[in-house]
């Protein structure tokens, strides 16, 4: 990884957010500080997302930060997350972190890898009972954010607000559904942004995984995705779970993330 791509991995990281909380009539975007925010006031956790706007200098600046984002999340009782390119830190304070967020009553259970791809390879098997369909109406959009709402485990009624008006949908939007024998079971869906195809919200129902349904979806919406916008390279962000099917798909770890938040609920009231 270069520091070019590590950059892009968290610029595109925050520009999709802002994308997404920006579909929401109320929401907060700006940057200052060295943190870009991007509030949607909604009860999804990566729809109120602090990230930092440049690398870190020391251990004194990456506090700072985290004051200044702990601040901020505790005006409101929602579910929020600090996003931290560890890439970003200066390698003598890494090994630190856990201490670092503990004095703020934060812990990071999740971590994320930043991945990137100038095309996807070409697949090794064709999905034969499986047909791919473009998200292009109100039903099929909704039929997008329910499955969205089984694989993450949150309302369906919050996805169908981030997926955004019908003048994004075909235009700088592109998702997608796969069937079997008439049943939705996979969806995923590409964003054009900034000249980078990003890749979000790949889901499949759980009682229908590990038939490669997800890969084949993935490649429709990018398909289709590419001839609206021409070729163009490919970002996503995934947790260790989707690591190794993404990298079949020829995407490559460029960056590393610690998803932050406050390790109690208490927590919110108990900082100073």
């Amino acid at each position: 990884m270069t520091d070019s791509e590590i950059s892009e991995s968290n610029n595109l990281f925050v520009e999709y957010i802002k994308y997404v909380v920006s579909q929401n009539t109320q929401h907060e975007i700006w940057e200052s500080d060295g943190l870009s925010v991007a509030w949607s006031f909604t009860d999804l956790t990566f729809c109120n997302a602090i990230l930092l706007s440049h690398p870190v200098r020391d251990i004194e600046d990456l506090e700072a930060r985290i004051k200044k984002a702990v601040a901020y999340a505790r005006k409101f009782v929602l579910p929020w997350i600090l996003l931290i390119c560890e890439d970003w830190l200066p390698e003598e304070i890494r090994p630190q972190i856990p201490e670092i967020l503990s004095k703020y009553e934060l812990f990071s259970p999740i971590q994320l890898t930043g991945m990137a791809a100038d095309k996807l390879v070409p697949p090794v098997k064709t999905i034969s009972n499986l047909e791919c369909l473009r998200s292009d109406n109100l039903e099929m959009m909704r039929t997008v954010g329910d499955i969205c709402a089984a694989s993450f485990e949150a309302p369906s009624e919050y996805w169908y607000k981030f997926l955004g008006s019908r003048e994004l949908w075909g235009n700088s939007l592109f998702a997608s559904v796969g069937y079997v024998e008439g049943k939705a079971v996979s969806t995923a869906v590409t964003v054009a942004i900034a000249d980078r195809l990003y890749l979000a919200l790949v889901g499949t129902l759980s009682e229908d995984r590990g038939k490669g349904y997800a890969s084949a979806t993935i490649r429709h919406s990018m398909a289709e995705a590419e001839r609206v916008c021409g070729m163009r390279p490919t970002i996503l962000h995934s947790t260790s779970v989707g690591v190794s099917a993404y990298k079949k798909l020829g995407y490559r770890p460029v960056a590393s993330f610690l998803a932050c938040t406050f390790s109690s609920p208490e927590s919110e009231a108990a900082i100073e």
